[in-house]
């Protein structure tokens, strides 16, 4: 009876028993779910419904558990990595902590040994001076005492205490003519005002970065992604100033939420996992692109020349310390500790501080050719949107470019994602498509979306959500569009 019970039961609405099949949807139905297949053609009795083959199923259901327990082994295994790399940075830390702890104790110590050695020079300087006045003093008193004792008494020692007395006058005279400028000495210490500048201006002694390595296959980059049943997800709220709307960039947490960065009302909004806005942030400015640093941490291109990063803090967005170049940030990517910035006409590369690694690229013969950009998951091809001239851009890690990619499907091409997979995904603004290319960047391998499939206006940015096997697509109007993945 127990089996029974678990198998009739709805799993939507509890107490109702699963009496009805949907074959138009594949899904099983109670007397109120049936309610929502109003419409559809083919809706039988499951009692009237033809046996299976439970062989088959079973043989299915056994492989698809020994998956599950492999990728559970695998994500147990990970834990365990995750452990040891986060003991071993610890001993990093703390062993750079104490080289720096050791390092400052030796410029304390010659610090300290140049004052020390300042002070005893001056100290029998000082000495020298002091014992030279009282020897002089003592020495010049005592002739006159002895010139008031003698008076005329003896004219042979009065000359002799007169001449003496001339002579130590001379001596006093030359002595107090030398040092008439009467100082006070002090020792003063000059700061090296730059140790303490650069201390203060950094935020740790080095950042952490997460590198993916792959415990299984995820698959071909150049294997086609399939997607169905276009879903329009509005991410308007009633805060909003704006309502025409430009949907940048969209990139997705560790736990499946989505962050959206809603460009003309000029801020940041986090999505759950039904893709209803929990949270936002102001960034003051227009918000042009955006990816992930860390699994709570993204990084948020700003029409300010600005690169904002923003946390995920108990469900809340949080910002955090701010990056400012020379030049415009339209399109930002992260991979291992570099930041891949588009300007437009450039692309560069920088570390998580902001310092300048190399300017990759650079095409300056129009306006946009170097709008946005992605890394491939090893990092040894970079993808650039030319939005003005149609092409999409391959560049190896030096920034050479391997390829250039054109279609009638990909006309002003803007936003362009990689799959933890590989798999390049790019936006047709103009065109209202999203395709998938080759990893080489040298051909189509399929056309995700079209109007047909819901894409109407103006495909901005697109994202792959590996933890719920979907698609994102931002566009310009306030619904993002969500494709399963078949």
């Amino acid at each position: 009876m127990a089996t029974q019970e678990f198998l009739e039961n709805c799993g939507v609405h509890n107490g109702k028993k699963l009496a009805l099949f949907c074959e138009d949807h594949s899904q099983l139905c109670c007397d109120t779910c049936i309610l929502s297949h109003s419409q559809c053609s083919n809706v039988t009795l499951i009692a009237d419904t033809a046996a299976t083959d439970r062989q088959q199923l079973s043989a299915k259901i056994n492989t698809i558990l020994d998956q599950l327990i492999k990728l559970q082994t695998d994500w147990e295994s990970n834990l365990k990595s995750l452990q040891v790399s986060y003991e071993e940075r610890l001993k990093e830390v703390r062993l750079m902590r104490r080289q720096i702890n050791a390092h400052l104790d030796e410029l304390e110590k010659a610090t300290l040994k140049e004052m020390d050695e300042l002070k005893a020079s001056w100290n029998a300087s000082l000495k020298f001076d002091v014992d030279t006045c009282s020897r002089l003093h003592t020495e010049l008193t005592r002739l006159s005492d002895a010139i008031q004792e003698i008076g005329k008494k003896n004219k042979e020692l009065a000359f002799i205490a007169h001449q003496k007395s001339e002579e130590m006058i001379k001596q006093v005279d030359k002595y107090l003519n030398k040092n008439l400028i009467k100082t006070e000495l002090s020792l003063k210490f000059i700061i090296y005002n730059d140790i303490n500048g650069y201390l203060f201006q950094l935020t740790g002694l080095g950042h952490t970065i997460h590198i993916a390595k792959e415990l299984t296959t995820l698959g071909s980059p150049d294997q086609a992604i399939i997607v169905t049943g276009a879903t329009p997800v509005s991410v308007r709220i009633p805060s909003d100033i704006n309502e025409t709307y430009h949907i940048n960039g969209v990139c997705g947490l560790f736990n499946g939420q989505i962050l959206v960065t809603d460009c003309n009302n000029r801020t940041l909004k986090l999505l759950d996992l039904q893709h209803k806005v929990v949270s936002v942030c102001d960034m003051s400015y227009l918000t042009l692109d955006i990816c992930l640093l860390t699994p709570c941490q993204v990084a948020v291109a700003l029409d300010s020349n600005c690169i904002q990063f923003v946390s995920v803090n108990s469900g809340q967005l949080v910002k955090g310390r701010s990056l400012f170049f020379t030049h415009d940030c339209t399109g930002v990517t992260h991979h291992q500790g570099d930041l891949y910035i588009t300007s437009n006409t450039a692309l560069y590369k920088y570390n998580l501080t902001g310092t300048l690694v190399n300017k990759m690229y650079e095409d300056t013969s129009s306006s946009v050719t170097a709008h946005s950009c992605a890394v491939s998951p090893s990092g040894d091809r970079i993808y650039v949107t030319n939005n003005r001239q149609h092409k999409l851009l391959t560049l190896a890690k030096d920034g050479t470019v391997i390829s250039t990619f054109t279609d009638t499907e990909l006309r002003g091409p803007s936003g362009v994602h990689v799959t933890p997979a590989g798999q390049v995904l790019v936006c047709g603004f103009a065109s209202n498509t999203v395709i998938q290319v080759d990893r080489e960047g040298k051909k189509k391998i399929a056309t995700l979306a079209t109007e047909k499939d819901g894409i109407k206006k103006y495909p901005r940015s697109v994202f792959y959500n590996q933890k719920s096997g979907s698609v994102i697509v931002g566009q310009c109007n306030e619904n993002i569009v969500v494709f399963n993945i078949k």
